[in-house]
């Protein structure tokens, strides 16, 4: 491995200094949020109604505990695909614990 990277899962590597670059960078958890919910009040970006979540979501109940191709069912109303499921997300300031609050707020 790089010496001068660190791993993210088992096979993505970020420079040490990926925040201090410019040109990118991870979304923080509101801006993600904001992303994922494209402007709805429920609690899935397509509603509320589960029976929604496998034609957006690769998730426990139909992806065979393994990860899928990106963009392989239907994206969200802004046009973004795996917002709910298929992998964990990656944000600048991710949660603590299972709440809603961003670590250092």
């Amino acid at each position: 491995m790089n010496a001068d990277a660190f791993m993210l899962g088992h096979s993505l590597q970020m420079p040490k200094d990926y925040r201090q670059r410019t040109g990118y960078r991870l979304p923080t958890e509101a801006e993600w949020e904001y992303a994922c919910r494209a402007g709805s009040g429920t609690g899935w970006s397509m509603g509320d109604g589960e029976d929604l979540l496998p034609k957006y979501a690769w998730y426990f109940v139909n992806s065979s505990s393994r990860s899928h191709t990106v963009g392989s069912l239907r994206p969200i109303d802004r046009g973004l695909f795996d917002m709910h499921g298929n992998a964990l997300q990656w944000c600048q300031d991710p949660l603590e614990g299972n709440d809603k609050t961003p670590m250092g707020s």
